[in-house]
């Protein structure tokens, strides 16, 4: 049945004598069957080619030959696609219409049945033709021409509809003449002398010259921009001096290019995906103008297959916890999603990045039980409200700088978690998460004081990052609050499969990680706590001190050390070396990694190396600002202690100077050996001078207080005489200093 041959069907025939002769030809003759008789073992066929002055007939073949040749492989069947013939009657213009209904008034007397098989042998064809062009008038060779066509585009009345879309030379360059080319202006019809100019080699090079420069760049210039700048460099008749600047005076408007004219061959000669490419970049047009080629859903088999993370910076201001008055910039938020059911599975939020810390700490939480993550926040989950718990098979990145160091390749060893990078600027190939950042940049973050404006500041308008009033701890509570509310919505875009669509499962991310989990789907792997934090955690390498483990600014220590008096061992130059981990978010803690493996909490000290417990668990940006600002303090302490110091020197050196003054003036004819003489003596008066300047009593010989009067005390039963003690102590006083 695959051989057989019907009216109408379309035969490829490579035509040569040889093999080699037929591999060399890359165009087949096209022949379509006009008539088959069996019995006869006749077939009777036309070529279909329609070039110019090439005029075919119907030719006649065996049947059985062709059924040969076609097992032999050497003709084929085919179709040839002709649009126009299938348009509707709506898609024909009237006078489409027209032509087709008159051509077929005259060309079915010749295919009517009556006239088939015989208008296909030679003598009999032309009778029939003679015989209709002596009945309507209408020449031999348009009939000749009209039907060729019917029978060579498949013999039904479409096919007299007229090639208008093959008229006017699409894509071809009109030929120059003297005479201006397109239709004439308005302005050339009044007057013959100003008809315009046409668009010539000379002046397509300076169309090219031009779009080069100023229209494919960065600037984004406007195309009328890009038009007159090159009237003004190219077709300008001199420049003239206004107002000191040197101004090009255009030529007249029929001697330059039109506008009509430079956009016509810009868009003639250009490519839009080449414009775009030029004036956006690649990065812009992959994101924004690039035309989607499918989705990822189906390489997602369920719940933790493939996980996407990513990162961005807020759009919004914070203040620290340590002084809300200080506006610490805009945090760094971590988020990781599944690809399947779009659920988010983890976050992060801090203060310093994108880094690999980041990452790690986001995939860490998507790893943990959400329950006890939130309870720090005072927010309590209710069962199965945010269930991702458990690591990924894949991780889904893009090439940002932490996922391209060194610190990725133990993620597959350790954990057995796939890093898979995907090419740069290429967001649409995690879609999920792009679409939460959107989700909690225009629902948490735009309308919270702080947020940053997308138009400029207007004069007068107070700035916005002076309203900011959240700091990260209560910016993180929003944050979780919008994933519980993304969680549970419902997403309208999301393409169910049919065992969903059987199930009944609501296109929400809960129910659908749910659903996933139920059905076995998914590769999420669960992990101890202790595993997370060897691997995902941050460390460092350090030395126990004898004021414990320093770090942030505290001291730290652990049961082990304590028992083993590892702060005696070392103030006693004992080197004891260690490697601890610590979690950004909360460093009221840290984690000691011993040898064999095992992880030993740390608490933090006081001053006086006492267990604190301590309310303000601060995260380690936050410490660290604080150690920074504490550091900053006291260089600004410093220096003012510098400069009052200056200020001390000079005071002293001025008295120096008065006193150098005043005892050269005394020491004038004294030399000094007789200025040492009676030093016991000179000593002596000074201090009874000193003494007298300095009494506690009246020297005068008046014993009564001038200006006052003495209150006697109440309830004094007897007065109690005055004794001056004031010559005994200075008694004692001359004696010691004798002594």
């Amino acid at each position: 049945m695959h051989n057989e041959i019907y009216v109408n069907t379309v035969l490829v025939v490579w035509q040569g004598e040889t093999e080699e002769e037929e591999e060399e030809r890359d165009d087949p003759d096209l022949y379509r069957v006009l008539w088959v008789q069996r019995n006869e073992d006749l077939v009777i066929m036309i070529n279909t080619k329609e070039e110019k002055g090439y005029n075919p007939y119907p030719e006649m073949f065996s049947y059985s030959m062709i059924q040969e040749e076609m097992k032999a492989g050497n003709i084929e069947k085919t179709v040839i696609s002709i649009p126009r013939i299938h348009y509707l009657e709506h898609q024909l213009s009237p006078k489409d219409k027209q032509i087709r209904n008159q051509r077929w008034s005259y060309l079915n007397r010749l295919v009517s049945k009556e006239n088939v098989p015989h208008i296909f042998y030679k003598h009999e064809r032309g009778c029939i033709v003679s015989n209709l062009h002596k009945q309507t008038g209408i020449s031999k060779v348009l009939i000749w021409r009209i039907l060729r066509r019917y029978w060579q585009r498949g013999m039904v009345e479409n096919t007299l509809l007229p090639d208008y879309d093959r008229c006017g030379g699409k894509g071809k360059e009109r030929a120059g003449t003297n005479q201006k080319l397109g239709r004439p202006n308005m302005q050339s019809r009044l007057d013959e002398d100003v008809v315009g100019i046409n668009v010539t080699d000379e002046v397509k090079h300076i169309f090219r010259v031009s779009i080069a420069r100023w229209y494919h760049k960065r600037e984004k210039r406007t195309f009328q921009e890009v038009y007159e700048l090159m009237l003004a460099r190219f077709f300008n008749d001199g420049f003239e001096l206004i107002e000191g600047k040197q101004v090009p005076i255009l030529k007249p408007s029929h001697e330059r290019p039109t506008h009509r004219q430079f956009q016509y061959f810009y868009q003639k000669e250009n490519n839009p995906k080449d414009m775009i490419l030029n004036r956006e970049g690649r990065r812009r047009y992959n994101i924004r103008y690039r035309a989607v080629e499918g989705s990822l859903k189906h390489r997602n088999f369920g719940p933790g297959s493939v996980y996407q993370i990513d990162s961005t910076v807020a759009d919004i201001y914070v203040v620290s916890r340590i002084n809300r008055k200080w506006v610490i910039g805009r945090p760094v938020i971590y988020i990781v999603s599944d690809s399947f059911s779009s659920l988010i599975a983890g976050i992060y939020v801090g203060l310093e990045g994108p880094s690999w810390v980041g990452a790690m700490l986001a995939l860490e939480n998507a790893a943990s039980d959400k329950a006890e993550y939130c309870r720090r926040f005072g927010i309590e989950l209710t069962e199965g409200e945010w269930p991702a718990i458990g690591l990924p098979e894949i991780l889904s990145t893009d090439r940002g700088t932490e996922y391209t160091s060194q610190y990725p390749k133990h993620l597959k060893r350790t954990l057995n978690v796939e890093l898979e990078a995907l090419p740069p600027y290429r967001p649409d190939w995690k879609p999920v998460v792009e679409k939460t950042f959107d989700l909690i940049q225009g629902m948490a973050i735009k309308w919270t004081p702080g947020a940053v404006l997308e138009r400029e500041k207007e004069r007068g308008e107070s700035d916005y990052r002076s309203k900011a009033v959240l700091d990260i701890h209560e910016f993180e509570m929003i944050l979780i609050e919008c994933v519980r509310y993304h969680n549970k919505r419902f997403l309208p875009s999301y393409e169910r499969s049919q065992p969903m669509i059987e199930d009944e499962v609501k296109a929400t991310p809960l129910h659908l990680w749910n659903w996933g989990v139920r059905k076995g789907h998914g590769s999420l792997r669960w992990a101890t706590k202790e595993e997370l934090r060897m691997n995902l955690l941050p460390s460092q390498k350090g030395r126990y001190t004898a004021k414990g483990i320093r770090f942030a600014g505290h001291s730290y220590t652990c049961v082990t050390a304590e028992t083993e008096s590892w702060r005696f061992r070392a103030k006693n130059q004992e080197v004891i070396e260690i490697e601890y981990s610590y979690d950004p978010r909360d460093i009221s803690v840290i984690f000691l990694r011993h040898e064999n493996g095992r992880f030993e909490e740390c608490y933090r000290l006081d001053d006086q190396y006492e267990q604190k417990q301590t309310s303000n668990n601060y995260r380690y940006e936050e410490e660290i600002d604080k150690k920074a600002y504490e550091e900053r303090e006291s260089r600004v302490g410093q220096d003012e202690n510098i400069q009052e110091r200056i200020i001390l020197r000079t005071k002293n050196a001025a008295i120096v100077e008065e006193a150098k003054l005043k005892t050269n003036e005394a020491m004038k004819g004294i030399t000094p050996h007789a200025r040492l003489k009676n030093m016991r003596e000179n000593r002596s008066n000074d201090k009874e001078q000193e003494r007298q300047e300095k009494s506690w009593t009246d020297r005068s010989g008046d014993t009564k207080r001038k200006g006052g009067n003495v209150i006697p005390l109440h309830g004094a039963s007897h007065d109690v005489p005055h004794t001056d003690k004031s010559r005994l102590l200075q008694k004692i006083l001359e004696e010691d200093e004798e002594e």
